[in-house]
């Protein structure tokens, strides 16, 4: 498998998975005659895809800051590593994060550390933000903390 395809597949995963389930549970209410199951279809992708997703954008910000306090904490100086922000591809993360996920990226003094916020069905409704450092070809889980 090439790399843009496993980009490609990585990046709907999540979308794929919410409609499928959404769909599924339209057809057992069919058979079951219970109504209301395209409602809920749609319910249940706008609840688990699109208010995540609007809600990304507003949580940049929080997110952004907390970041940075938590450099500060751990002596990186903010004035001589700046974050990069990832939206159309997890980076380094692949399957740890999900496409509704903010993720940032960090380089400083041959170290990089890579920043997961939100969760991974929820996206920013979830307040976190789970670091890792990339050392040696791997990706090691530092610690979660709260935006």
């Amino acid at each position: 498998m090439h790399v843009t395809q496993a980009l490609s597949t990585q990046r709907f995963m999540r979308t794929t998975i919410i409609i499928f389930t959404a769909v599924f549970i339209a057809y057992l209410m069919k058979q079951l005659s219970i109504p209301g199951g395209i409602v809920l279809v749609f319910g249940v992708f706008i609840v688990f895809y699109g208010i995540p997703t609007s809600m990304s954008v507003h949580g940049q910000k929080r997110f952004c800051d907390r970041i940075k306090l938590w450099m500060e904490q751990n002596g990186i100086a903010s004035e001589y590593a700046s974050l990069q922000t990832h939206m159309l591809t997890k980076g380094k993360l692949g399957w740890k994060a999900s496409d509704i996920q903010l993720i940032f990226s960090l380089r400083h003094e041959g170290l990089e550390y890579w920043f997961a916020c939100g969760s991974w069905w929820f996206g920013v409704y979830n307040k976190e933000i789970s670091i890792y450092q990339y050392a040696d070809n791997k990706l090691n889980f530092v610690q979660k903390i709260s935006a």
